[in-house]
């Protein structure tokens, strides 16, 4: 597998782009506009303290507090004694204290920041706690021989209340790697720590950079080239690389140009329906609790039967889909609506294949199999908004359903708002559309809806377009039906 990494800068932003046999697989984006919290460490203070949910509400300086529960806190984990999960947080927190937290989930929605009290940088071979005080190694490492050598190994490096994570890659490593990255870690974690202010909330630890991130994720992988565009950039990459990776960082000095040949694929991962090559699509919804995908056949009608259309079509489907879920970022739980396929062994090996194509992925992922009805169902572990979170906004029409009322709907609302306008006289500017809807040439329309809501009406037509398709009726005046006349008049002039 060829594995490349794009990366430009423009005056707004910093983004890269990982590429794998000339497919766009990861997008990410840095940029003062889209904040990165995941990662960053704050020096909080306890909002509220929830017993019966065994949680509290840390404000944290954002427009949402961040929610932690007991098992996160810090002196939970340092407790030694053996009842503690029969404790109360209350024995742990209580509000107004200061509390040093990090973030491991996105806000969503109405939903605040998660947070957690153990404070972890994560590297190639481990995961760094400042004051973890404990030597955990990952459960994948399956030796106990293995296990027992690296914890021996590490212990010595540690220094006063630091603790480490060993990941599974460290058991192919030598001692001095490992003690190297340590070191980077603890380096990493005192020199970008921010001095402590006088009172909290305050940040005080940003998350790794773009550069950093890529750096402990993908070094370790088969990467055969780092393209950059930004001479700076190219030379601090250098400088943080070193050793036998320095010569898989080129420079393309033109700005921007090495994403002209991926822009393409970066602005189908923006939309809601993705073509394949073989004429079928997808179609994808992403809410707050879940991401749906559905497989449609599309232009596609197959050769010889119902079952290999669907087949050929969900296996098409099965190579693209894993693609997108990472280039798009998706997390939380992800169902995908195959076409159906009445044969188990179909089934089996459509499932067979997402789990090839998932292994490509370095963020956890877990497939749980095809509910009842048919529908596959599979979790992926959040690290970051979706690229559709990071550069979308709510739409300030259909606020986030998809959809915008019709020009009908706005007829039944306005006749519902005149009802509050009882024995008033009322100015009612409409576009040429809700009035051709509303109102006839003789006024028989208008006569009814006078008597049924009790006001008297008078119709200004928005020849003029000033009114916008969202909202084609604005209500001018209400009151008096001599200052309505005076009110109709002069607006008559004037137009």
């Amino acid at each position: 597998m060829k594995q490349t990494i794009r990366m430009t800068k423009s005056p707004l932003k910093r983004e890269a782009v990982v590429m794998e046999n000339g497919d766009a697989v990861e997008w990410f984006i840095e940029s003062d506009h889209i904040p990165k919290l995941v990662g960053s460490v704050f020096k909080g203070k306890v909002d509220k303290v929830l017993p019966g949910m065994q949680a509290a509400f840390i404000n944290i300086g954002m427009d949402k507090n961040g929610f932690i529960h007991r098992d996160e806190l810090l002196s939970y984990h340092l407790d030694r004694d053996e009842t503690k999960e029969k404790k109360s947080i209350t024995s742990y927190l209580s509000k107004g204290m200061e509390l040093t937290v990090q973030v491991t989930k996105e806000g969503v929605g109405d939903k605040g920041p998660r947070l957690s009290g153990v404070v972890s940088i994560p590297g190639s071979h481990l995961v760094y706690m400042p004051e973890g005080n404990y030597v955990a190694i990952s459960r994948r490492i399956a030796s106990d021989e293995k296990r027992t050598e690296l914890a021996k190994a590490i212990e010595p490096f540690l220094q006063g209340q630091e603790g480490v994570i060993v990941r599974t890659q460290a058991a192919e490593q030598d001692t001095a790697a490992i003690s190297e990255e340590l070191a980077f870690l603890r380096s990493l974690w005192f020199h970008t720590k921010q001095e402590e202010q006088s009172k909290p909330p305050f940040l005080l630890y940003q998350a790794s950079s773009l550069m950093e991130t890529l750096i402990k994720s993908y070094l370790m992988e088969p990467l055969q080239e780092w393209v950059v565009d930004d001479y700076n950039d190219f030379q601090l990459l250098r400088r943080l690389v070193g050793g036998k990776w320095i010569d898989r960082i080129r420079l393309y000095p033109h700005q921007g140009s090495s994403f002209e040949e991926i822009n393409n694929q970066l602005e189908k991962a923006q939309k809601r329906r993705y073509w394949l090559k073989n004429g079928s699509f997808l179609v994808f919804d992403e809410a707050e609790a879940m991401t749906v995908i559905d497989v449609n056949s599309g232009k596609y009608t197959g050769k010889h039967n119902q079952a290999e259309t669907a087949f050929t079509v969900n296996k098409q489907a099965v190579v693209d889909i894993c693609k997108q879920i990472r280039l798009r970022n998706y997390s939380g739980i992800i169902i995908i609506d195959f076409i159906d396929m009445a044969d188990d062994t179909a089934r089996n090996r459509i499932l067979s294949l997402m789990e090839k194509e998932l292994t490509k992925d370095r963020i956890k992922t877990s497939i749980k199999g095809f509910t009842q009805l048919g529908l596959l169902e599979m979790t992926r572990k959040k690290t970051r908004h979706s690229i559709k979170q990071s550069l979308s906004t709510e739409c300030s029409v259909c606020k986030g359903s998809g959809g915008a009322l019709s020009i009908h709907a706005h007829a039944f609302e306005l006749e519902r708002l005149l009802l509050t306008y009882r024995d008033q006289s009322v100015v009612v500017k409409v576009t040429p559309e809700l009035n051709h809807l509303m109102f006839d040439a003789d006024n028989v329309q208008k006569e009814r809806l006078e008597a049924w809501t009790g006001t008297t009406l008078y119709l200004q037509l928005d020849l003029k377009q000033r009114l916008c398709s969202h909202q084609p009726y604005q209500i001018v005046y209400a009151g008096s039906n001599e200052e309505a006349i005076i009110y109709t008049k002069r607006a008559s002039e004037q137009d």
